[in-house]
């Protein structure tokens, strides 16, 4: 046992589906000071989460579970909480925990049966690890504007993936779920309405900008349907980058004020 305990004392939230695992864990995790919450599903790790208001310190998860995917489980976590802290464990190969995607997330890794020292050690950097930059996803067909946004919003402080089209913005959002999604209206391949529709079918708490220079047919109004079908901001190019960053806060406040509601 530490001499000394964490000040102020963290919260834990454990998920996993054996239960000895999770006494194991818990029995560890209390007697060096932390506060630990026990869950067994997605389910159970969402209400403890809502309860704590999202204020819990870090979540270990357990990658396999039979009726419960803790990769899944993460995800639902990130699409509420951006900013939460994810502490992945498993005691299978690393084929295994490829088949459920752990090799897209950049995330702490523990791996089971692990030691006393171990799991500490794990702990503690991923908790003291700075939090993770916020993630957007651009989207955008030409290649040029694609580029320019994601200088402007690296620039800003923001972690950014690109996409040239709504098929690969669906797939790079089952991936890893950003933080916010910019995205043109005006596309050959998918258009931006119906690529909203995809991404709040797959992720409902999605804040997503819409971006239109009207395209072809000079059509502005087609921002206001990307309002109506979930879109939680909208702005028309050409635009300044403050106009741009100042929606992306305001949105990602959204999600914050969302979660707490739902």
């Amino acid at each position: 046992m530490s001499e000394s305990f964490p000040n102020p004392v963290r919260t834990i939230i454990v998920v996993d589906d054996e239960h000895i695992s999770r006494r194991v864990a818990y029995r560890i995790l209390t007697e060096e000071g932390y506060r630990v919450l026990e869950a067994e599903t997605c389910s159970e790790t969402l209400d403890a989460l809502h309860l704590a208001g999202g204020r819990v310190d870090l979540v270990m998860i357990d990658v396999v579970m039979p009726e419960c995917d803790g990769v899944a489980v993460g995800r639902h976590v990130l699409e509420r909480w951006p900013d939460q802290r994810i502490l992945y464990m498993s005691a299978h190969p690393a084929e295994v925990l490829a088949r459920h995607g752990l090799t897209t997330l950049n995330v702490p890794f523990l791996a089971k049966p692990y030691t006393r020292g171990e799991v500490v050690a794990k702990v503690k950097d991923a908790l003291e690890r700075p939090a993770q930059k916020k993630l957007l996803l651009v989207v955008d067909d030409e290649a040029s504007i694609r580029s320019s946004l994601g200088k402007m919003l690296t620039m800003a402080g923001y972690e950014v993936i690109l996409a040239a089209n709504g098929s690969e913005a669906t797939r790079l959002c089952r991936e890893r779920v950003p933080s916010v999604v910019i995205l043109d209206l005006f596309m050959p391949e998918k258009d931006g309405i119906e690529t909203i529709v995809e991404l709040r079918a797959h992720c409902p708490r999605l804040p997503i900008i819409a971006m239109s220079g009207g395209g072809s047919s000079g059509r502005i109004d087609v921002l206001e349907d990307a309002q109506l079908l979930g879109a939680v901001a909208t702005i028309e190019k050409p635009f300044e980058k403050h106009e741009l960053i100042a929606l992306v806060e305001r949105s990602t406040s959204h999600l914050r004020w969302s979660s707490s509601e739902h």
